[in-house]
């Protein structure tokens, strides 16, 4: 004769499943999280490079601009062509007086 005793822990098995899967979840979450934090972190990397990079390239791009309209590059472009200063420039009058606009002569 087989006698079956209902096992009077049931509720206390079924409690420690729950809470083992919810630590599992809980460590796989974490695990995702930290892999997500990592990624965004390399991220940022690139894009600080990129960004350093791009604000080196500006630089240099600004460099050129002030060096071209240097004065002293000014001067010496202006003689290359031929350019004269002149020291009394006339200038000619056109329209109204109250609107009106300068035009230098030739």
């Amino acid at each position: 004769m087989t006698i079956n005793i209902k096992n009077k822990n049931n509720h206390i098995v079924t409690l420690n499943k729950i809470l083992a899967l919810g630590v599992v979840i809980v460590f796989l979450t974490t695990i995702w999280l930290y892999a997500q934090v990592i990624s965004k972190r390399n991220l940022v990397n690139e894009y600080k490079s990129t960004t350093d990079n791009l604000e080196l390239t500006n630089l240099d791009y600004k460099n050129s601009i002030y060096q071209l309209t240097d004065s002293e590059n000014l001067i010496t472009t202006a003689d290359k062509l031929g350019l004269v200063k002149e020291n009394n420039p006339d200038y000619l009058r056109v329209g109204r007086e109250d609107n009106s606009r300068l035009v230098t002569s030739r």
